[in-house]
């Protein structure tokens, strides 16, 4: 290498280059002189150096080499992935758009079915049970006959089937309903009470409860859970339930007005409180307890006719007088549209008492009406339980068209059924009103239902 001082300016001589190696040597000699090192060392240094440049060129041209395939590549997957994408897109519009077809459908056969129900309940349609209340397993707590008011036995319910009943189905004229009453007094009465509603036949069109809804005594106090689970039995039901006060109800409890509470609070209007009833009903004035509805030609009447204690003489005697004047002003009423059709009619009374001389107030006055004022020609029926027995008796209260059906009670017999035809011609009450008791052969009076009624049944 030219070693020369270029402090003068001047021409600039041109200056062979040197190859890597010379250059190699002569820093290699520069850097021994001031080093250590011989000068052979920093050579194989310095050549190592270069290798490990080279080979990182090379490293890095490799990479470079590599990065148009990369994103070729890269490329090829957006690509697919954005057609994978879409065809996903297409087949859910392909699913969607028949569900969204099928759902509008529905929705229209649905608000058409709405308005047809609509439609029929305004001419009388048959009664359906809500369906926002479901048939669940509902524990049920009744009072033992033999145990202290704080031991309750808590059973758990079977799964009923089936679970969702059909509707009632209505006949023009034919009126079908079933009666029960005096329970559940234990548990196990409420068993099978809970499986007897269930199980009431498709041909219901209400059902009665003539009251009793649990056991009594001075020793058993009542509590609110005595109404409370009885109203989870009864409202399985498929049809109506119109209750009826009893004595072990209000005024059997230590604490009468405490149980009238309870009652009126679960079971005031309880026909209307599950179901859409399509009877017009109306009550008696300060006793909400009564209840009243013209259905197919027959006249229905419910009544506060309880047994047990007689609380207050006065408040006993009016109660029982204001429903006997109700009772025969709903009546005459009736009767004035008789006359107008021609038809013979019937009337229905329940009660929950088996009447003695503490219930004179109410039937003494309505025996001379029936024999005064309607002269035995509209065949009437009184429907009770309280007595726990069955009993069948023509000419109640010494008036032939006067007739009075005892339901057992309890859970041993199958609820009552009674059938009536509103637009029958007979004015004999024993042929007027048809049971079954068993229900396993129609039972009409001392005989067989007639087979021209039997068939439209």
């Amino acid at each position: 290498m030219v070693n020369k001082s270029y402090d003068d300016v001047g021409e600039i001589p041109a200056i062979r280059p040197q190859s890597n190696n010379e250059t190699m040597v002569t820093e290699a000699a520069s850097v021994a002189s001031s080093s250590s090192l011989s000068a052979v060392e920093i050579v194989a240094w310095e050549q190592q150096g270069v290798e490990e440049r080279k080979e990182s060129h090379l490293q890095n041209d490799s990479v470079n080499r590599l990065k148009p395939r990369q994103e070729k590549h890269r490329r090829r997957t957006v690509i697919s992935c954005s057609l994978l994408g879409l065809l996903l897109v297409l087949i859910a519009a392909a699913v969607a758009v028949p569900l969204l077809m099928f759902h509008q459908d529905f929705s229209e056969a649905a608000t058409s079915s709405d308005e047809f129900s609509n439609s029929s309940s305004s001419t009388s349609s048959p009664s359906t049970k809500n369906d926002d209340e479901e048939e669940d397993d509902i524990p049920i707590v009744i009072h033992d006959d033999e145990e202290d008011t704080d031991d309750v036995i808590k059973t758990p319910i079977p799964t009923p089937s089936p679970t969702t009943p059909a509707a009632p189905v209505y006949t023009n004229n034919i009126t079908t309903f079933y009666v029960i009453g005096d329970v559940p007094y234990n548990s196990q009465q409420a068993i099978e009470i809970r499986q007897q509603m269930l199980d009431v036949p498709d041909d219901v069109e209400f059902v009665i409860n003539v009251g009793d809804i649990r056991n009594a005594g001075r020793d058993l106090t009542c509590v609110q859970s005595d109404y409370t689970d009885a109203e989870a039995l009864f409202n399985l039901s498929r049809a109506p339930v119109f209750m009826l006060l009893g004595d072990n109800d209000w005024n059997d409890c230590p604490n009468p007005d405490e149980g009238l509470t309870y009652w009126r609070n679960q079971f005031v209007g309880f026909e209307n409180k599950y179901w859409s009833a399509p009877f017009t009903i109306s009550r008696l004035e300060n006793h909400p307890e009564t209840f009243t509805f013209l259905w197919k030609n027959t006249l229905f009447v419910g009544l506060q006719l309880v047994g047990g204690d007689i609380l207050d003489e006065s408040e006993w005697n009016d109660r029982l007088a204001s429903q006997a004047n109700w009772t025969m002003d709903l009546i005459t009423l009736y009767r004035s549209t008789l006359d107008s059709t021609g038809d013979t009619g019937r009337v229905v009374l329940f009660g929950h008492c088996n009447p003695n001389s503490k219930h004179k107030p109410y039937f003494e006055p309505l025996e001379d009406f029936i024999e005064s004022e309607l002269n035995n020609s509209l065949p009437m029926l009184y429907v009770n339980g309280d007595s726990h027995r069955w009993e069948y008796n023509t000419s109640f209260q010494d008036q032939p068209s006067f007739l009075r059906i005892m339901v057992t009670g309890g859970s041993s017999e199958p609820p009552l059924k009674i059938v009536i035809d509103g637009n029958g011609l007979s004015r004999d009450a024993v042929t007027a009103f048809a049971y079954d008791r068993q229900l396993d052969g129609w039972v009409y009076g001392n005989g067989t239902f007639p087979a021209s009624n039997e068939t439209s049944h």
